[in-house]
């Protein structure tokens, strides 16, 4: 509650800027053009997807942190960001750069199986490659970066529609 108290002083010069305490993975509750995450996710929450607009744009670090429950856990020992852009045929996605972000809390932060799954993919290596998010992949889905329970990376865009 302080953060976002300071958070809505330091932005009120901005009408077009929310600030919201509470959980991300339950916002934004309308459609918006544009969102920005500022802790890494195992995954990326259904509600921001959902609310993206086509031509909207989502901006996420993902990745996961070590399975020990300790401090450091807090702290995602890999992660990279990504940028999601909502088309007619699917999500475009760019990787953007690794990360070194605190880790969400909660539920976008519990799921060991898509812990597994990133750790496996950024092991590989390129993440730079991608193209397209996909959400639940079939496991006989070609050219996956990633392959986890609620969403892949995939080195091809999306389909073109029309």
């Amino acid at each position: 509650p302080e953060l976002a108290v300071a958070a809505r002083k330091c932005l009120a010069p901005w009408a077009n800027v929310a600030v919201v305490c509470g959980d991300g993975a339950d916002w934004p509750h309308e459609d918006v053009s544009r969102i920005y995450v500022t802790c890494t996710v195992l995954y990326p929450a259904p509600r921001w997807l959902e609310r993206l607009p086509e031509g909207g744009k989502l901006v996420f670090p993902f990745g996961y942190s070590r399975a020990d429950g300790a401090e450091a856990a807090r702290r995602a020992e890999r992660a990279g960001v990504i940028l999601v852009e909502r088309r007619a045929g699917g999500f475009a996605a760019r990787f953007l750069g690794m990360a070194h972000f605190d880790c969400a809390e909660g539920v976008l932060a519990q799921d060991e199986a898509t812990r597994l799954a990133l750790l496996r993919a950024f092991t590989r290596g390129g993440i730079e490659h991608i193209g397209s998010l996909i959400l639940s992949p079939a496991p006989d889905t070609q050219r996956l970066w990633l392959y986890a329970p609620r969403w892949g990376l995939c080195y091809d865009p999306p389909p073109e529609t029309g």
